[in-house]
């Protein structure tokens, strides 16, 4: 999924936050996993706005999801109308 999280824009990110198995983001093996490697945890989800395809926040490389959480923030306190 490293090449998937290549093409994603910082500008056009989109974020799905999700409680995952952080052993296995994307539920490749199910019940599957050894006894004593499950872990849950809170994770981030990244894509295009062109794009269907969700990956995982490491996945993405490290600049392109520091630059869409700063233009996310930013949108955000935009947003909001006192």
């Amino acid at each position: 999924m490293k090449v998937e999280g290549e093409k994603i824009k910082a500008e056009d990110a989109e974020f799905m936050e999700r409680h995952i198995e952080l052993m296995d983001p994307y539920g490749v093996f199910g019940s599957r996993l050894l006894e004593g490697c499950s872990c849950v945890g809170r994770s981030y989800f990244v894509r295009s706005k062109r794009r269907k395809i969700w990956v995982w926040e490491h996945d993405v490389p490290r600049a392109t999801l520091s630059r869409a959480k700063e233009l996310r923030t930013k949108n955000v306190e935009n947003d909001i109308e006192f």
